[in-house]
């Protein structure tokens, strides 16, 4: 018995010895070959390289079968010649044969690989470069590197999230297809185009960021990611290439934020088209629903919007003094002021219309601010500052209006009374105004009685009835804000 638990450690201890192999070796460009024996060659499983490398050495790398740990980190690689072979010319591969600082010479290959650290000024990942390695599950790449070549990660089923630096100004085409495991991906502002099928098969792929520097999606670069759900397309994408998102049957919104129409061609299929919700800018949809691609969507709806005709507004320092703002909107939206002296009307309401300010008279020497904002569902809030004066020294409200007056009950629902103050005797005109400032009725003019009192019942010039809402009664200079509401 005790033999053979001596027998089952020494073949743990066995078994684990061979399990990894680790090897270190400052290399000198082409020399690692001739660094390693042949037992080396056929065992390592952990290998890190110092020095300088070419081509050479990453085709010796590439013959370790067994390797699934590989630090480049403190290597520089530097360009060889390599001749041709059979009917390919000298130098035909491309890589660190011709680029200084590029990694190619034909990919690694190697899906025992988990762990890869670049060297740390690499520049290229050439076409091929990690093609195949499934068991990478994350990589750093190096802030040095411009170029991400054709097919370099293709096949990496076992990378999670990859992070770009924005050094990248190009990836090719098939940069990260097939990478099955991927579920995020941000992509840098560097980049102005998504080549084809750069993420063509990344199933898992659920979350997406396409940076507003992207003009163009190429042909079939989001091609069968069904993880995708959501999908931003921003205002700078202009066209979007031949079944880019075709066998995508899990999105469910579209939101595409171009004002005018993407240029498309044959983008989404048919199921895209009947189950997915096109949101598009609020005002474009009959422009969208017009074109090729985007009229075959069944549900092609304007993205909710909340835009105002100016972002300040100035009230004078009087009493009832009031200013403004046309809202344009789709969505229900509440309004509020930070301050007191400032009431805004309506506080709530829902589609395109005036929005008014009525400010209390400023007993100050200076000007005073309010803040109003806005706040809508599904949009960013705004705000309008707005702006008081004050009264010019030595002057009151008094002193600069002869008549006073008010108006009860406010708000009213059938009829207000208007009573008028005017000792002095001045020639007095009332109107009632809405608060675009446009005429709604006059009730007065050229009095110089003493006292007037006015009614007044929410009809127009014509005798018709208003609708509910802020109206502004002004006598001579004066003004009141009144709040009709609905009887």
């Amino acid at each position: 018995m005790k033999q053979l638990i001596l027998l089952f450690i020494g073949l743990s201890i066995t078994i684990l010895l061979q399990a990894q192999v680790l090897k270190n070796v400052h290399v000198t460009a082409g020399g690692l070959y001739e660094a390693l024996t042949a037992t080396e060659l056929s065992s390592i499983t952990n290998l890190t390289l110092t020095g300088t490398i070419n081509a050479w050495d990453i085709e010796t790398i590439q013959g370790i079968p067994l390797l699934t740990e590989l630090d480049l980190s403190q290597t520089t690689i530097t360009a060889t010649t390599i001749p041709g072979i059979a009917n390919f010319p000298a130098n035909w591969f491309p890589g660190p044969s011709i680029w200084k600082n590029s990694l190619n010479y034909g990919g690694l290959r190697k899906p025992l690989l988990t762990s890869l650290k670049l060297p740390s000024t690499l520049e290229v990942i050439g076409s091929d470069g990690f093609s195949g390695c499934s068991g990478l599950t994350s990589i750093t790449i190096p802030p040095t590197v411009t170029t991400i070549g054709w097919s370099a990660f293709e096949g990496c089923s076992g990378l999670t999230s990859i992070a770009i630096p924005p050094s990248v100004t190009d990836i090719n085409k098939y940069a990260f297809s097939y990478c099955s495991g991927l579920t995020e991906v941000s992509i840098p502002t560097s980049m102005t185009s998504i080549s084809t099928g750069m993420f063509q098969g990344c199933s898992g792929l659920t979350s997406l960021t396409i940076p507003s520097s992207v003009t163009r999606i190429g042909n079939s670069a989001f091609t069968l990611c069904i993880g995708l759900t959501s999908l931003v397309i921003p205002p700078s994408v202009e066209s979007i290439g031949n079944i880019a998102f075709f066998g995508c049957k899990n999105l469910t919104s579209i939101y595409s934020y171009r004002p005018v129409p993407i240029n498309t061609a044959n983008s989404f299929d048919d199921v895209i088209k009947s189950k997915c919700k096109l949101y598009v800018p609020f005002g474009s949809e009959a422009l969208n629903a017009a074109t090729e691609e985007w009229k075959g969507f069944t549900n092609i709806v304007g993205m909710p919007e909340l835009k105002l005709s100016q972002t300040t507004a100035n009230v004078e320092a009087k009493q009832g003094s009031t200013a403004t703002v046309e809202i344009t909107s789709n969505v229900p939206w509440t309004a509020s002021s930070d301050q007191t002296w400032l009431t805004v009307y309506p506080t709530s309401g829902t589609g395109n219309q005036a929005f008014a300010f009525i400010a209390d008279a400023n007993p100050t020497s200076a000007a005073r601010i309010a803040t109003v904002t806005l706040n809508a569902t599904g949009v960013d809030s705004q705000t309008i500052v707005v702006t008081q004066q004050t009264i010019p020294t030595g002057l009151n409200e008094t002193e600069q209006n002869i008549a006073q007056f008010k108006c009860y009950p406010n708000p009213f629902m059938r009829e207000m009374t208007i009573e008028i103050q005017n000792p002095r005797q001045a020639k007095m005109t009332v109107d009632i105004y809405n608060v675009a400032g446009q005429l709604i009725k006059n009730l007065l003019i050229g009095s110089i009685n003493e006292q007037v009192n006015l009614m007044w019942n929410g009809t127009n010039d014509k005798g018709q009835q208003v609708q509910p809402g802020v109206y502004i009664c002004k006598v001579n200079n004066q003004s009141r804000q009144l709040i009709y509401t609905q009887p």
